[in-house]
């Protein structure tokens, strides 16, 4: 009838999705009570602000140089220097 390979994959039991069904034994866990609502956070007072990145070539140009872009712009011109910019409180702009 069948070859003996197809015979062992007939004995297996099938996928049940993690749960047991014979002999009601590990059942799916039951579902909650239904969905909850969740509350919306409330939103503070405090305006929020973005600056954007800029670059040691932006703040030697600067024509309002500022304590933190000249110092970013004395660590990037130390030989072997890397860095990612340094915010600009020049660019800052209400975001709410």
């Amino acid at each position: 009838m069948f070859p003996l390979h197809a015979m062992n994959r007939l004995a297996q039991p099938s996928y049940t999705g993690g749960r047991k069904l014979q002999g009601g034994v590990n059942m799916a866990p039951p579902k909650g009570k239904g969905k909850s609502v969740k509350k919306k956070k409330e939103l503070s007072n405090r305006p929020q602000y973005t600056m954007r990145i800029v670059e040691s070539a932006t703040c030697s140009v600067c024509k309002t140089p500022c304590s933190r872009g000249m110092r970013y712009l004395s660590m990037m011109s130390q030989p072997g220097a890397v860095g990612k910019g340094v915010p600009c409180i020049l660019t800052r702009r209400k975001i709410n």
